[in-house]
């Protein structure tokens, strides 16, 4: 068997308003579960200050850096469990009855 391991990293893209966007990177391209489409990159919504002013900018901007390292962690780990067969703790914690509603709005109303 062939397994090919994801690279997952934490990216920083620039935006407007001296600001940093934060995203993963994920080497080799990942398909979305609800899209179907492969994809490389997943925008996490969290931002940074580009240049703080002060100490309390510089803690929050290690804070969100922290996050976003644990959403990372998380993500490689459902992604080695998914390529081995193992169960996903995070999957199984899903809402069933906001899964029923979306897939009840995918189908006819009847």
């Amino acid at each position: 068997m062939n397994h090919t391991c994801t690279k997952v990293t934490v990216r920083q893209r620039a935006i407007k308003n001296n600001r940093i966007s934060l995203y993963l990177d994920y080497c080799p391209a990942v398909r979305n579960p609800e899209t179907m489409q492969m994809s490389r990159r997943e925008y996490l919504g969290i931002y940074i200050y580009a240049h703080p002013k002060n100490e309390m900018e510089r803690e929050f901007n290690n804070d969100m850096l922290n996050k976003a390292e644990a959403i990372r962690c998380i993500r490689v780990q459902s992604l080695i469990n998914e390529e081995f067969g193992f169960l996903d703790k995070h999957k199984m914690k899903m809402d069933f009855l906001a899964y029923f509603l979306k897939m009840a709005r995918t189908k006819d109303q009847k």
